[in-house]
């Protein structure tokens, strides 16, 4: 019994602290939150969470995701300003190693995001890994679904992000390979 009241306190405390590292800035009350997930596998690996880095087209203000936690495959960018913007960098964890991309693909991919104001957005749900023989690996981001996880959407909730449902927004293609 002990453990299982310490092992619920512990998931309060992790879902309080997402919660407040992404919270609605009272200061801003027209931004948005735009959110994204992915899960990697590699060979006998297995990471979780994406960081995605978005960049403003007119004004090149950039601006970085945050993981929910360390084991989230979720991550969210809040009090993000209304604008045109670009995802210009990814960084995915796979077992111990960390694999980035700011190739121009990686634009093509997700095409421009319209951010209007006061809006939630949701990128998907991405299964990430190493595809290919040795010889010509690459690594691979695939479009898995857009249904959102439960704990994405109570952290947000808790952090004042409770207004209209998510709009969910379609990469360009389903899959991309990244050399």
């Amino acid at each position: 019994m002990k453990k299982v009241l310490y092992f619920a306190l512990i998931i309060l405390v992790l879902s309080s602290c997402a919660a407040s590292k992404v919270a609605k800035d009272p200061n801003q009350p027209n931004s948005s939150v735009l959110a994204i997930s992915a899960m990697s596998k590699g060979t006998g690996m297995t990471g979780y969470g994406i960081m995605i880095r978005i960049e403003n087209i007119e004004t090149h203000q950039q601006y970085d995701s945050k993981s929910l936690s360390g084991f989230s495959k979720d991550a969210v960018i809040p009090n993000l300003p209304a604008g045109t913007y670009n995802v210009v960098r990814i960084e995915v964890p796979v077992g111990d190693i960390k694999f980035m991309n700011w190739s121009q693909e990686l634009k093509e991919f997700f095409g421009t995001i319209v951010i209007e104001p006061n809006k939630k957005y949701y990128l998907g749900s991405y299964l990430c890994g190493f595809s290919g023989p040795l010889s010509n690996r690459a690594f691979e981001l695939s479009l898995e679904s857009h249904e959102i996880s439960s704990n994405l959407i109570s952290v947000l909730s808790k952090a004042g992000w409770n207004d209209g449902d998510f709009i969910q927004l379609n990469p360009v293609e389903t899959k991309i390979r990244l050399n």
